[in-house]
This record gives C-alpha cells, sequence and structure tokens, in this order.
C-alpha cells in the first residue's frame, strides 16, 4: 500500500510542474459584401464565378478577435471542380482561408446559391502573431436579383475546438485514483 501511494504522489507531483501548452486559436466572425460579382452569363446557373469582397466593419458584422480588422479578397469560385484543394486568399495582412470540405453547394435556380466550406484560416499580419492556425467555416451566398445581376456575402466564422476545462481534468483524477485503488486492492486479494 505504501509503494501505491507513493506512486500516486510521484505521479500527481509530475502532473503539477508540467506547464500545459495550448494554440492561441481566433474566435468570431467576420461578415464580407461583394463589391463585384460576375460569371460567364451573369446566372446563378453558371458554375464558374469571380468575387470580389470588401469586409463589413463594426457591430453583429464583426465578432470576437475580427474586430477591427479590414480585409478584401478575389477568388475564382467554380462550383462543379472540387474545390476543397482551394484557397481562399484575402489581403496578405488579414489571412488565408484553406478548404477541407465542402459542406453545403446548393442552387435555388433563378435566386440564389449558396456554398459553404469548412476548412483552416490562418491570420495574417493584422492579428499580430497572436494567433494560430484555426478550424473554420466559409460561408459564400451568391444571389441573382433580376437577368444579368449578380450580388454576393460571405461570412468567415471561427471557434476554437473544444478544450477540457480545468474542472473536468480534475474531476478525472477525482475519480480515477480510487478506482486505481480499489483495482490493485482487488488483484492482490486475489492473488492471496
Amino acid at each position: 500500500m505504501k509503494r501505491i501511494l507513493s506512486i500516486i504522489a510521484f505521479v500527481v507531483a509530475a502532473a503539477g510542474i508540467q506547464v500545459p501548452v495550448e494554440a492561441a486559436f481566433i474566435t468570431g466572425s467576420q461578415a464580407f459584401i461583394s463589391t463585384a460579382t460576375t460569371s460567364a452569363s451573369n446566372t446563378i446557373s453558371d458554375t464558374v464565378f469571380t468575387l470580389n469582397f470588401a469586409t463589413l466593419t463594426g457591430g453583429v458584422n464583426q465578432t470576437g478577435d475580427f474586430g477591427g480588422e479590414v480585409a478584401s479578397f478575389t477568388n475564382i469560385l467554380n462550383v462543379t471542380n472540387n474545390v476543397t484543394a482551394a484557397t481562399f486568399a484575402f489581403n496578405a495582412a488579414f489571412g488565408t482561408f484553406a478548404i477541407s470540405a465542402v459542406n453545403e453547394n446548393s442552387i435555388v435556380p433563378g435566386t440564389s446559391r449558396t456554398v459553404n466550406f469548412s476548412g483552416t484560416f490562418t491570420p495574417g499580419t493584422d492579428f499580430g502573431g497572436a494567433f494560430d492556425p484555426t478550424p473554420a467555416s466559409l460561408t459564400i451566398t451568391i444571389n441573382q436579383a433580376s437577368p444579368g445581376v449578380l450580388s454576393a456575402s460571405a461570412t468567415l466564422a471561427a471557434a476554437a475546438p473544444g478544450v477540457p476545462e480545468p474542472s473536468t481534468i480534475v474531476m478525472l483524477g477525482t475519480f480515477c485514483i480510487p478506482a486505481a485503488v480499489g483495482l490493485l486492492r482487488r488483484r492482490r486479494s486475489a492473488i492471496s
């Protein structure tokens, strides 16, 4: 029993001296508005769009760590090709969004097209190097108000992946130690 207690004390002491290293993930959302959206026939039924976006600033258009940031981006969106390897490049100071999956690619004929991607947002120099690449989603909606007239909007949303709270870790340790002691007692009594 004395040996078991000394092992437990050693494990607790070793766990106490470790400094956890956590990534600094960016959180919040950023809305963008189209300054120009074009396609071959400027209809929602086209498959290749040229998007020119600029940030919407202030209020609900910018939340969390995106507050006060300004960005723009121009990209080609091809809704029929495999876009999972694509990257949306904002101005260099804002960052990039690398696509890992297409979550939605839907069209309402003559009205709108919505494409939602999941991927990784890598903040640029505007964020002062304070944040690591963060899991995020980018939703682009293209609208057709009338034949030949397209408009678009986009939202970039980033949230840190779930990290257990310190109280959860303490609670786990609280239940594991008595269970380990009980298991060792049962094992010792089975040997005797």
